[in-house]
């Protein structure tokens, strides 16, 4: 499987990573951003595969896949501090990314970027990802591992299913007591 990389290792980049490493869709190498360090530690401590880059220009430079989980207000700095290859693929799980900008900010085809979306689930396993556009089977593949994937047509597509992920937080306070016992340790409401 291919090398992935993570930008910004916050609590959706750890559940997509742990449900990568321990599931049938393994990447070959993950490596991950400093940022966030002792999840950054955690997670290289808890896979294998897992190493903790020097810095963001690190994990590019190791990794053919790279998904940017960093906070909106961060984005175009991170992106436009750091030189990708033209081969590489960038995922972007910014919910206000448009793929146009993400090409445009990385110079990288737009056959090369894309959007996802998906909750804390997806380390279990048990998350579907919404994915814009369609047609990367590498990407597919890993999403599928993750629980399973919307290919989207377009992004008004990704942003009409996005309301609903935001109905989960309430669904999992009301529909499981205690929260946890539907997602486990993945729920935080």
């Amino acid at each position: 499987m291919a090398t992935v990389g993570f930008v910004g290792t916050g609590a959706i980049a750890e559940a997509i990573c742990t449900g990568l490493c321990t599931g049938p869709a393994a990447p070959s190498s993950v490596v991950l951003s400093p940022r966030s360090a002792a999840r950054s530690a955690r997670l290289a401590a808890a896979h294998d595969c897992c190493t903790v880059a020097a810095d963001n220009q690190a994990v590019v430079d190791g990794a053919e896949i790279i998904f940017v989980c960093v906070l909106p207000a961060q984005l175009d700095d991170a992106l436009s501090a750091l030189t990708f290859r033209p081969e590489q693929t960038l995922v972007s799980l910014v919910s206000t990314s448009t793929l146009d900008g993400l090409a445009s900010c990385s110079k990288l085809p737009s056959s090369q970027v894309f959007k996802m979306i998906c909750l804390p689930p997806v380390a279990m396993h048990r998350g579907t990802c919404l994915l814009v556009p369609k047609g990367n089977s590498t990407l597919k593949t890993m999403c599928d591992s993750l629980g399973g994937t919307v290919e989207c047509d377009a992004e008004e597509s990704l942003r009409a299913l996005m309301v609903t992920t935001c109905l989960m937080g309430p669904f999992c306070e009301s529909a499981c007591q205690p929260p946890a016992a539907c997602l486990g340790p993945w729920c935080r409401v």
